[in-house]
């Protein structure tokens, strides 16, 4: 995985040594990105290449089952550590949000939750 800033990943590493649920984080981020890494051919956009292929490696790294709040707190660790983290985050944006909400979101470097939910009263 190429870092753009292995010192905030080496802070989450070590805040989360010897807690079993965010270590998975973790080896789960780590195994995505270097998936994607190992997978990406040139002729195509990192974000083009995550529209096509992102999915498939997500379910790749994720051989036991993460739950959403991982899922979603992967993609945030990678938008704030992984060279192509940002462009990650805006495709999770725009496959998560209507256009005009993903614009926003990405314009303010924000990462959607998707595991929180708009349930009726």
């Amino acid at each position: 995985m190429e870092f753009k800033n292995e010192a905030r990943f080496q802070q989450y590493v070590e805040a989360w040594k010897g807690e079993p649920y965010e270590e998975r984080i973790l080896s789960f981020a780590t195994e995505w990105a270097n998936l994607m890494e190992e997978n990406f051919t040139p002729s195509v956009s990192w974000t083009e290449f995550f529209k096509r292929h992102a999915d498939e490696h997500c379910k790749t790294a994720d051989y036991d089952g993460i739950t959403g709040c991982m899922y979603n707190k992967a993609i945030h660790v990678l938008a704030e550590t992984w060279i192509h983290g940002e462009e990650l985050a805006h495709w999770h944006n725009a496959e998560s949000l209507p256009p005009d909400e993903a614009r926003a979101a990405n314009e303010q470097g924000k990462v959607v939750n998707t595991a929180i939910g708009n349930f009726p009263a």
